[in-house]
C-alpha cells in the first residue's frame, strides 16, 4: 500500500476552497477563504503561503512557465493581478463597477470578468498586466429576448482550447441559459435556453 503524505495548511489561511495545478503536476495552489498556499507535490512541502487582508478572494488562477501561478484576486473595489509565488502585485485595476467573478483564458492572454451590473468585460493581458485600452464589454441582457435584469447570475463556465470562445451561463428565477461568446467580437455564436 502506498504511503500517504499529509501536508498541513497554515491555520491562518483558512479552509481550502479550490485548487489549481501547473501543467506538469509538480505544484498545486490551494486557494483558501483567508489566503493561499503553493505546494511542491513531489517534495511534499509548502513553497509559499499568503494571508489575505481586506476581504480578498481568488477569482481564478493560471500557470505561466516564466512567472509561475498568476492570480486574479478580487476585493470589493479592485481586481489585482498577482504572482502567487512572490505575492508581487503585477497590477491593481479599479473597475467602474466591482467584479463578481473572473476567468483566465487557457493561455493567460485574456481575462473575462463579470461586474455587479452583469456586464462581461474581456481584457487583453500581458506579463505587465491588463491592457486597459483593449477591452470589450458585453451585457447578457442586450441580446436576450427576456428581461433578465432582476436576480440574474452570470458565471463563466469554460473556454475553448484556443481561447477564442467562452461559455457564459446566466440564470434567473424565471429563466436561464448559456451563451457561447466569440471573445474577439463579443458576438454570441450559440445560445442555449
Amino acid at each position: 500500500m502506498p504511503k500517504i503524505v499529509e501536508v498541513l495548511l497554515p491555520e491562518e489561511i483558512g479552509v481550502a476552497q479550490n485548487t489549481y495545478t501547473n501543467p506538469d503536476f509538480t505544484q498545486i495552489l490551494v486557494a483558501c477563504n483567508e489566503g493561499y498556499a503553493v505546494i511542491d507535490i513531489e517534495a511534499h512541502k509548502i513553497l509559499a503561503h499568503i494571508v489575505f487582508h481586506n476581504l480578498e478572494r481568488i477569482a481564478d488562477c493560471y500557470y505561466n512557465n516564466e512567472q509561475g501561478f498568476i492570480l486574479a484576486i478580487l476585493t470589493s473595489e479592485t481586481l489585482v493581478i498577482q504572482s502567487a509565488d512572490t505575492a508581487k502585485k503585477i497590477q491593481i485595476f479599479y473597475p467602474e463597477n466591482p467584479f463578481k467573478t473572473c476567468s483566465w483564458s487557457p493561455d493567460g492572454t485574456r481575462l473575462v470578468c463579470v461586474d455587479d451590473k452583469n456586464r462581461l468585460t474581456i481584457f487583453q493581458v500581458s506579463s505587465n498586466g491588463i491592457d486597459e485600452t483593449a477591452t470589450q464589454q458585453y451585457r447578457a441582457t442586450d441580446k436576450s429576448s427576456i428581461d433578465l435584469e432582476m436576480g440574474i447570475d452570470i458565471n463563466i463556465q469554460g473556454w475553448s482550447n484556443d481561447g477564442q470562445a467562452a461559455v457564459v451561463k446566466f440564470g434567473h428565477i424565471l429563466a436561464s441559459g448559456i451563451h457561447v461568446i466569440n471573445i474577439e467580437t463579443g458576438a454570441i455564436v450559440l445560445q442555449i435556453s
